[in-house]
């Protein structure tokens, strides 16, 4: 197991729980055996993507929640718009 799947499988543990089901629920929702859905919180084994988003959708969180991405509590603010750009090229930009 590595201590990136056992950090995952906690975070997946701890969101679950405080939404308040069982092992056994969510597994339901999400159309596995509860079983399967086990192994995935004990980070016994890989989860596909899709898999992830899955579990994130079902239990109202973000994926960078669950992988314990970290908001900055500061005065700066995110401001984004959509740009177009032609195929083959980079937009790169900063924001301070």
């Amino acid at each position: 197991m590595s201590e990136l799947m056992i950090s995952l499988g906690k975070a997946i543990r701890k969101a679950r729980e405080k939404k308040g089901l069982s092992a056994n629920q969510i597994a339901e929702l999400l159309r596995m055996k509860g079983h399967a859905y086990r192994r995935y919180e004990r980070g016994e084994v890989p989860m596909k993507a899709t898999t992830l988003i899955e579990i994130a959708d079902a239990l109202d969180v973000s994926l960078d929640e669950l992988v314990g991405k970290q908001k900055h509590k500061d005065d700066s603010k995110i401001i984004h718009q959509k740009i177009s750009a032609e195929k083959g090229q980079r937009i790169i930009f900063t924001v301070e």
